[in-house]
Parts: C-alpha cells; sequence; structure tokens
C-alpha cells in the first residue's frame, strides 16, 4: 500500500462501519480491496461503481466523499 491507502481505507472502515467486502447497513457502501487501479503516482485512490476515479485521498478526504455521497450529493470525478 502507497502513500497512505491503508489509512484512507481504515477512515472508510470506520466511518461507514464495515470490514473488507462488508455492506454498511444502510446499503451506501461496500469496501473491496484491489492490487491496483494503475496510477501510482495518484495514489491512493479509489474506484466507485466499477466507473468513477477519485485520487490523490486522504483519510480526511475519503470520508468528505462517503458524506457526500450519503447526503444524496455527488463529489467532483479526478485528483
Amino acid at each position: 500500500m502507497i502513500r497512505g491507502a491503508r489509512e484512507c481505507m481504515d477512515a472508510i472502515k470506520e466511518y461507514a462501519h464495515i470490514g473488507f467486502d462488508e455492506t454498511s447497513e444502510d446499503g451506501l457502501f461496500t469496501l473491496s480491496e484491489v492490487e491496483c487501479l494503475g496510477a501510482c503516482v495518484n495514489a491512493p485512490m479509489m474506484q466507485v461503481n466499477n466507473e468513477w476515479f477519485y485520487e490523490d485521498l486522504t483519510p480526511e478526504t475519503s470520508v468528505e466523499l462517503l458524506k457526500t455521497w450519503k447526503a444524496g450529493k455527488e463529489p467532483k470525478v479526478g485528483p
């Protein structure tokens, strides 16, 4: 895990109260770990719904993304 990816995943697990391959009680979030999304220079990153990418994440920005989706809004895609 490079550039703090583990810390981002830990923040997501704590916020959504889930572990790997689990879905949150509200059904909004499922967390899976993958080896590589092909953009190490922009790590840590996440892929959402097999389509959208969010890059240059920190634990704080990872949780902010989840909060945005929980509020029914769409965050900006990309770095």
